[in-house]
């Protein structure tokens, strides 16, 4: 693929031969996914430098990021090793999962070992000492046979790019620090590399356990894994699983801890422990106290998880199987207040009594109003501010969870604390609680939006005021005729009177970006908007107030709101021009509205542009207004129009005369000015030829810029060249009627051997661009002044005389002249 890149003038010195340029993109780490700004940006291109001198135009990129060169500021040593496997140029090096340094590159050396060359960086190198192990953390290691097939991950990110970890024995932690140029054995895993606490546990089967797979989990926590199994020599032919543990899990290899297995169980009513379908079976275990022990046998199914913490025992019943499970969490406003213990069929045989425990400090929340619904994943809480949404921990989406709410007081004011063993109904959802109790239906107001589709929307998603949210949605469904989406919004009690009949509501959910020559501002409503897409609306003055399941249009966007009382205008251009959606229609630099589309005409070659037009300037379209695409324009005068070269060509205006009208033809050019309407005067100059001249070209009374050209056309007989002028205010009482102008472009040059050579020129800018000079008699014959539409000859020199003029000119009251009087010198 070939690239072509425009630089930066500044960055013209690091443009040499032996410069490098790759592509960046998002990058996994060992605990999180950075560049996640390339999602929304997109990727970019990186330089590194080169030392060459000669500078170079064309280059080839790199397929990554190139090594890091040797005189780096840090630490750089080798890892000898007996296989790479998945370690690759890039690869991270940690220490207690902090990143400090990467793998630069690898050789294959002499003796078949392999050779990797190692960075570290600076503020990390004093932590390599001689003593320090090396141990590859990268990617899968797959060993064994199909039916019992080991599986070992270290990290995401290791799955990806490789990774070796580093640590210290601490018994080696004073050992000398390490040099660049030392060189270190890499390890094939954690044991190789003597990290690890071995125990051991008896189990009947080995079914369900992996060697190099099968991890020992704490709480969601891993805290060993299964290095492989043994067949023991006994009557019973059972198995014994070698572990290795964490050391920070060394606490638990007591005599009275206690493992058991978690593994998926299917039946009819669902799955539990849906998460090991996908990560496979785990031991757990429970710490106990005692006497050092290093084995165990494992218990046959899991023991009751009542917390060791104090706290109240409740019991829930509900009509069908749930998902909630032993140890799914029991939330209250976003914060876990307890846990479930087990569930169990109740002593009617006709319902499940699912036990929860609250913890001590949270039982006061417990009244015997209490609701309490099924949740996991995403949850909607109700209350007197509300709808809240919940995004629940990715454990509680597997394994289900209990949301805890507390409807409005009734009138007697009941606050009581529950008892300890009281029960409760156990809802499926939201919907079949309020429908059971209607207090949960907090005041407010209730909206529907129609809307072409559903977006990014979902429940919970904010609807925004001034970026202050005021509510949320809280359900969609599509309308009976299913051409468009009706979604339902509650706003909040205290910002109802917000909503009128003339409120507008619009998407957002996007990001918005303005950019013009002072600048790029990029906006957003808010980050909840981003992530979960948002409604904002506005409410101009003048409307009623409105009652509850009222329907208002949703709009695309802020814009459409905006242009809803704008004027359309269509103009068509002949040709295709370089003109986005979106590009706005500006009057003398002002902005007046924006191009709504384009769309070709039915002839396919002429483009049609809509314009959307703000108030009061739809009064500038008239008959004889004059429309075209402003587009850069460069010439020795100077740059016109430089910021489409950025961000692109607008719509420019003159407006004109006559009736109203919202069809136009497109010029294909900015029209040239006659005689202009700018302050000063304007007058014009007949030529035999336009010469060096052009619009911008100045004009000159002894040296000092008293005008410029404005524009010019040929004359009616096509015979003359018309020059329109403009001599800015201050100056206009220079030029009288008997006033000659000549032209000053280009060099003069007088003189002979014997008296001299003497060159002049009005000033480099008419020497380049051409330009225009002037010179008026002194006192009776200079005339009186002239007025807008006065006609003069323009001289290709002055004649004998004209420089030595040097009048005193007053600014008086202008007097009249009757301009039909005035004869038009003529040669």
């Amino acid at each position: 693929v070939k690239t072509i890149i425009k630089m930066d003038r500044s960055t013209e010195q690091y443009l040499v031969e032996d410069a490098k340029f790759w592509i960046t993109k998002p990058e996994v780490s060992a605990r999180r996914i950075t560049g996640l700004e390339t999602i929304l940006s997109g990727s970019y291109i990186s330089l590194q430098r080169g030392k060459s001198t000669k500078p170079a135009r064309v280059f080839m990129a790199l397929s990554s990021a190139p090594p890091i060169p040797d005189d780096t500021p840090g630490l750089h040593i080798n890892l000898r090793s007996t296989a790479l496997r998945s370690i690759q140029e890039g690869s991270s090096i940690y220490f207690r999962n902090i990143k400090i340094g990467s793998v630069k590159s690898y050789k294959l050396e002499e003796d078949k070992s392999i050779l990797i060359d190692c960075f570290i960086h600076p503020q990390y190198k004093n932590l390599i000492r001689q003593g320090s192990r090396f141990y590859d953390a990268s990617g899968v290691t797959f060993s064994g046979k199909l039916t019992n097939l080991k599986i070992r991950m270290e990290s995401i990110a290791a799955l990806f790019v490789g990774g070796i970890v580093v640590s210290t024995p601490e018994a080696l932690s004073e050992s000398p620090i390490a040099k660049s140029g030392d060189v270190f054995t890499l390890y094939e895993d954690f044991e190789a590399a003597d990290y690890g606490i071995a125990m051991t546990l008896k189990l009947a089967s080995g079914m369900g356990i992996t060697e190099g797979a099968t991890k020992v989990m704490y709480r969601g926590l891993e805290a060993g894994y299964v290095k492989r199994i043994s067949i023991n020599d006994d009557t019973e032919r059972s198995v014994t699983a070698h572990i290795l543990l964490d050391p920070r899990a060394e606490i638990i290899l007591r005599e009275k801890s206690s493992f058991w297995l978690v593994s998926p169980e299917f039946s009819a009513s669902g799955i539990e422990n849906i998460g090991t379908v996908i990560s496979g079976p785990y031991i757990t275990f429970k710490p106990g106290d005692g006497e050092f022990q290093d084995h165990f046998e494992i218990l046959p199914e899991p023991p009751a998880k009542a917390p060791l913490r104090p706290g109240k025992i409740f019991s829930l019943i509900s009509s069908e199987m749930t998902r909630a499970s032993s140890g799914s969490p029991v939330y209250y406003l976003k914060k876990k207040i307890g846990e479930v213990i087990d569930s169990e069929i109740a002593a009617d045989r006709s319902s499940l009594e699912t036990s929860i425990f609250i913890y001590d400090s949270y039982t006061d929340i417990i009244t015997p109003t209490t609701v309490f619904i099924e949740t996991g994943g995403i949850s909607i809480n109700a209350g007197f501010t509300g709808f809240s949404v919940n995004f629940d921990p990715i454990l509680a989406a597997l394994k289900g969870g209990i949301e805890v709410l507390n409807p409005p007081e009734n009138k007697n004011g009941n606050s009581e604390t529950a008892g300890e063993n009281s029960q409760f109904v156990l809802f499926a959802d939201h919907d079949s609680a309020l429908a059971e109790i209607p207090a949960l239906k907090p005041e407010g107001l209730y909206l529907q939006l129609n809307a072409t589709d559903l977006d990014s929307y979902g429940i919970g998603s904010p609807i925004l005021y001034r970026k202050v949210k005021v509510g949320q949605v809280i359900g969609f469904k599509l309308s009976p005729q299913q051409k468009d989406v009706r979604i339902s919004c509650f706003i909040n009690k205290e910002y109802r009177d917000l909503v009128s009949s003339n409120s507008q509501f619009y998407r957002a959910s996007g990001i918005r970006v303005n950019a013009d020559l002072s600048g790029i501002s990029v906006e957003t409503e808010s980050l909840e908007s981003l992530m979960s897409g948002g409604i904002a609306f506005m409410t101009p003055p003048g409307g009623k107030a409105v009652g509850n399941e009222r329907t208002f249009k949703l709009y695309d966007s802020i814009k459409q709101v905006q242009a809803i009382d704008d004027t359309t205008i269509v103009v068509r251009f002949k040709k295709v021009v370089q003109l986005n959606a979106n590009a706005p229609v500006r009057y003398q630099g002002v902005r007046i509205g924006s191009v709504n589309k384009l769309s070709f005409d039915k002839d396919l070659t002429t483009v049609l542009a809509t314009l959307s037009i703000k108030k009061p300037y739809d009064t500038f379209f008239r008959e004889r207004t004059k429309i075209w695409v402003a587009s850069p324009t460069v010439n020795l005068s100077g740059v016109q129009n430089l910021e489409t070269v950025i961000f692109g060509a607008f719509i420019d205006l003159q407006p004109g005369t006559g009736e109203l009208k919202k069809e136009f033809i497109g010029l294909e050019q900015a029209p040239q000015p006659l005689i202009t309407v700018n302050s000063g005067l304007n007058i014009v100059l007949e030529a035999k030829h336009l010469g060096s001249l052009d619009l911008g070209s100045p004009i000159y009374y002894r040296q000092v810029k008293v005008g410029e050209v404005t524009g010019y056309d040929l004359a009616f007989n096509f015979k003359d060249v018309l020059i329109y002028a403009n001599i800015y205010d201050r100056y206009a009482q220079i030029v009288r009627v008997n006033t000659r102008f000549w032209n000053a472009s280009g060099v003069t040059v007088k003189g002979g051997i014997f008296s001299g050579i003497t060159v002049s020129t009005q000033s480099f800018n008419s020497l380049i661009t051409g330009g225009i000079a002037l010179a008026t008699p002194g006192k009776e014959e200079m005339g009186p002044p002239v007025y807008t539409g006065f006609h003069f000859l323009l001289y290709d020199e002055p004649q004998t005389g004209w420089l030595d003029w040097s009048p005193e000119i007053f600014a008086i009251e202008k007097e009249k002249v009757d301009l039909k009087k005035l004869a038009i010198p003529q040669e």
